[in-house]
């Protein structure tokens, strides 16, 4: 009870001195109003428990009092002081405000005014522990609902996780058998070996993470990349238009591969030209990179040949790389993506 304060209202001095006297000794704080708007000041800057007050004042009478700070401080536990006269009072009392005890003058301070003020200081205390306790279990209810659906979330994805890998393997296997009874041993080989590098560069992404990026992080990241990877090659990346449009998706996995085809394409051509483009619709965004190589430098390993393998993992992220144009030495290819 050291921590409650209980606020006094009565406009007779005597009846204020004589509770100061008899409640020196109680543990609750204590404030005292000879007026309803002292009292109203009061709690204006004192937190205040219990308020006790005396029903007949002059200006604001006790009913008055009650009614603003029922309306102002809901929790606070109510006590009224009243003489046997004040019976409509007491009655209009009971039907428009919530009072917890009513004390009949004259009142006994020891035997009945003090036990009173201890109980209605417990109930509020009590009150307070149930509100607490309420937004606690509310507080908890909600991060159990956040982890639950965390879970799932995760859960989903690691699931989906799953099925890519099986139908990764699955095309995988069904390519290779295809594949397996070419004339070009060395060609085989050099599709076998891309295809387990790009498995693995798969593999490394897992599990799936969902982000937003726009065209501004994919330039920036390739650029990047180029630059530490491939000083020798001149690689010009462009944006076809301005629209910042805000992409989301499987982000690390797009990286992953456009850097993996970049690399294999630097093997073979001197020169490319990257150019970002975007379409903005109501329920698809697509992403569209037009590859532009020049200068084959090898004759040995054709790079096209490998866009039928590496499109098996491109469906992954719902991307497809297309042939656009093709001669001896200029090639124009497409890679889009849907999200």
């Amino acid at each position: 009870m050291k921590n409650n304060t209980v606020l006094f209202v009565d406009d007779d001095t005597h009846i204020i001195s004589s509770l100061r006297r008899g409640l020196m000794d109680e543990e609750y704080k204590k404030e005292f109003a000879y007026s309803g708007e002292q009292a109203l000041n009061i709690m204006e800057n004192t937190k205040v428990s219990v308020i006790v007050t005396d029903m007949r004042m002059p200006k604001m009478n006790g009913l008055t009092l009650l009614k603003i700070i029922s309306e102002k401080y809901p929790d606070v536990v109510k006590v009224v002081l009243s003489g046997y006269t004040q019976l409509p009072q007491i009655l209009a009392t009971i039907n428009q405000v919530n009072i917890f005890k009513f004390v009949t003058k004259p009142w006994n301070l020891e035997d009945e005014l003090i036990p009173i003020i201890r109980q209605s200081i417990e109930y509020y205390n009590f009150a307070s522990e149930k509100e607490k306790m309420k937004a606690e279990i509310e507080r908890k209810n909600t991060l159990y609902t956040q982890i639950l659906k965390s879970s799932n979330e995760k859960f989903a994805i690691m699931h989906k996780d799953y099925e890519n890998i099986k139908t990764i393997d699955k095309n995988i296997f069904n390519y290779i058998r295809s594949q397996s009874t070419q004339e070009d041993p060395k060609l085989f080989h050099y599709h076998l070996a891309f295809i387990e590098k790009t498995h693995r560069k798969y593999m490394n992404t897992l599990p799936t993470v969902n982000s937003q990026f726009d065209f501004k992080k994919i330039i920036t990241e390739l650029s990047t990349y180029i630059s530490e990877n491939h000083p020798e090659n001149p690689v010009d990346i462009q944006l076809k238009d301005n629209k910042n449009i805000q992409f989301s998706g499987n982000y690390k996995l797009l990286i992953t591969y456009l850097m993996h085809f970049i690399k294999h394409t630097l093997n073979q051509y001197h020169s490319l030209k990257l150019t970002l483009s975007g379409e903005n619709s109501k329920n698809v965004k697509k992403l569209f990179f037009i590859m532009e190589l020049s200068q084959n430098t090898s004759s040995e390993k054709n790079l096209l040949s490998l866009i039928p393998s590496f499109n098996l993992f491109c469906e992954i992220i719902n991307g497809k790389f297309d042939i656009l144009k093709e001669n001896a030495d200029y090639k124009v290819l497409s890679f889009k993506v849907e999200f």
